[in-house]
């Protein structure tokens, strides 16, 4: 082979040099997540992670399919999504409600979603007022005489029940621990600075207000009123959405039907359990774009309550069915 000349060599090197520096820009840029938009400019990629609680789930974005959560690793990272738009997702899995979401996608930032899949039909067991002579729970009574309730499972449940419905439930502390009163030598809470922020002195008589950490939340008109009560720094990523990622401090349930009543679906700060004239179900608290409303159990003149377990109890008429979540 005929040994190249020291002009071929010369130029070799020159074009090896040039591609390197044109070359390899784009390879960095591309490593941390540039991409060309459709004018051919550079800009910042963004992401999607969807926190979820069910396994083996079907993830799908804009329609196409993209993967299954695992047994173990149920989240899903989306990466190198192009910025500045909206994405569908959608989580499916067979015997569950789905769960559809649009997220905004911001350069150099991951949108963040939480799954909320429920069965299609829960589990219930009827809690009978009566013991048999066996102990074993049972509807019918042990005589014509004797109606009174004798399950004492079934006698707590309907004590529940007959608190009020306006009890104030306080899940974790804000601040200080008590609510001050103002003499001058005490100080007072974040709570109640917050409230009377709000031109409201006797906070605690408000309907179904319950405490959970930083965020405070009661029922006026049938809608409920959420508030995140400290700086932007800490909150959650569902007050903040839009096109500019605005953060909010406040966010209302709005819904056709008057809520009654509401709780946090147990292990979700993120999603109430609602009761409406129509039945009981889970609502997302996330707002942005389409909000994912499951159902739960469907009637008419139904009620319900948390146990301190968080056992979820609905009242149907005389009837008290716990419904396993």
């Amino acid at each position: 082979m005929k040994p190249l000349t020291t002009r071929q060599r010369s130029t070799s090197v020159l074009l090896l040099a040039l591609v390197f520096i044109f070359v390899a820009p784009i390879i960095l840029l591309y490593s941390i997540g540039y991409r060309l938009d459709d004018e051919l400019s550079l800009q910042k990629t963004g992401g999607i992670f969807i926190h979820s609680d069910v396994a083996n789930s079907s993830v799908f974005l804009d329609g196409e399919y993209l993967k299954d959560s695992g047994i173990f690793v149920r989240n899903t990272l989306i990466q190198d999504l192009t910025p500045n738009k909206e994405y569908k997702v959608e989580v499916h899995k067979e015997g569950y409600q789905s769960w559809i979401k649009t997220l905004f996608v911001y350069p150099s930032i991951v949108s963040e979603g939480r799954v909320l899949l429920l069965p299609s039909d829960f589990d219930r067991r009827e809690i009978y007022k009566y013991l048999d002579e066996n102990k074993i729970a049972t509807s019918t009574p042990p005589s014509k005489i004797q109606l009174k309730p004798t399950n004492s499972e079934y006698i707590s449940i309907a004590a529940l029940f007959a608190s009020s419905t306006k009890a104030t439930s306080t899940k974790s502390v804000i601040a200080t621990s008590t609510i001050a009163t103002n003499t001058p030598l005490e100080q007072k809470s974040d709570l109640q600075i917050f409230f009377e922020s709000l031109s409201i002195d006797d906070f605690e008589k408000l309907p179904n207000l319950i405490v959970d950490g930083k965020e405070v939340s009661w029922l006026m008109k049938g809608d409920i009123n959420l508030y995140w009560i400290d700086d932007l720094t800490s909150i959650p990523y569902y007050y903040c959405g839009g096109e500019e990622r605005l953060c909010i401090k406040n966010i209302t349930l709005d819904w056709k039907d008057d809520i009654i009543r509401f709780e946090y679906l147990p292990g979700r700060n993120d999603v109430w359990i609602a009761l409406t004239q129509n039945g009981v179900y889970a609502v997302e608290v996330d707002g942005r774009t389409e909000r994912n409303i499951q159902k739960i159990y469907e009637g008419k003149k139904l009620d319900f309550r948390l146990t301190q377990n968080d056992r979820l109890i609905i009242k149907e008429d005389t009837q008290f069915f716990e419904i396993n979540l």
